[in-house]
């Protein structure tokens, strides 16, 4: 999204606009809150994430069900939706710690719900470009957004209930100039969010 942004916000406002991306959602938001940007578009998973600051409004742009990452030759690699607890006995590779994204807490409660204790790797990764090549070598599986970009080597596969939903938001400051543009940034995360998804099957 921060892309599609990028390429077609500026022209659509008659203000100078500049972009930046933070390590986290906790910043992003605390970034939003205390004014020092105007708005932040982020990702967190459904009933895991940050309360928004006083004065900071949040849409969810989409609900998107979070998928899990398989080796391409892993047994269960060639099929549909696939229930969580077929996964009890692998190692998961999770996420550095984001406060304002429970990336721990949220799998492990899923866990818990499928019956199941996790065995969690000691690494905490938060480029998903690096857990899929240990993924691909067999280290362990890991989790992604839906509309995530296929990696070689390695398969996604939805989880059957969708257990884990990402939430795509946009939170401006009331305050804000950007805020009286809040329904133009709505429209092009959307359309942006609907690309993504398409382009990436």
């Amino acid at each position: 999204m921060l892309s599609h942004l990028t390429l077609h916000l500026p022209a659509a406002l008659s203000n100078p606009v500049s972009f930046v991306q933070f390590a986290d959602t906790w910043e992003a938001m605390d970034q939003v809150g205390n004014r020092s940007i105007d708005a932040a578009c982020l990702v967190d998973l459904d009933g895991f994430g940050t309360t928004p600051g006083d004065g900071v409004a949040v849409d969810v742009i989409r609900l998107e069900p979070v998928v899990v990452v398989l080796p391409a030759g892993h047994p269960l690699a060639g099929e549909g939706r696939i229930d969580l607890a077929r996964h009890a006995d692998e190692t998961w590779l999770l996420p550095t710690n984001d406060p304002g994204c429970d990336d721990y807490g949220a799998p492990v409660d899923a866990c818990a719900a499928a019956g199941f204790v996790p065995r969690l790797s000691p690494h905490r990764i938060g480029d998903l470009s690096i857990p899929c090549d240990l993924v691909a070598q067999g280290v362990g599986l890991t989790l992604a957004q839906g509309s995530a970009r296929a990696r070689e080597s390695v398969v996604m596969r939805g989880l059957a209930g969708d257990p884990l939903l990402g939430r795509h938001l946009l939170a401006p400051h009331r305050e804000s100039p950007l805020f009286s543009a809040r329904q133009l940034l709505l429209g092009l995360v959307r359309d942006a969010f609907e690309a993504r998804c398409v382009t990436s099957g």
